[in-house]
């Protein structure tokens, strides 16, 4: 079931880009951002792989770009991918976890 209109690339992008503001939300007891947490956190592969639509690879450049906040020059060194390759996975894959939570595979 989903707990929110994913349905707006960019509105998405927001909300994955404050994973750690929606977890402290959660914290004190925001029954939206707990919600969204565990979307995210399917998406992420957290609660299991068979609740995301990416690919292992592809939720590690996430975890790493995005959450543990490491520059795309650096994702790039660990993965060994150009940079432009992480920030290409990054744009993919947001847009495809957007589309999944929106209903549209």
């Amino acid at each position: 079931m989903k707990s929110a209109d994913y349905s707006e690339p960019s509105t998405f992008r927001r909300l994955f880009l404050s994973y750690f503001w929606i977890c402290d939300k959660c914290e004190s007891g925001d029954q939206v951002a707990m919600a969204i947490k565990i979307d995210l956190d399917n998406m992420l592969g957290l609660n299991g792989m068979d609740k995301t639509p990416l690919e292992e690879r592809e939720i590690e450049v996430l975890k790493t770009y995005l959450i543990a906040g490491y520059t795309q020059e650096e994702v790039g060194k660990k993965f060994d991918l150009h940079q432009t390759t992480i920030g290409y996975i990054v744009d993919c894959s947001l847009d495809a976890i957007s589309e999944y939570l929106s209903g549209g595979d």
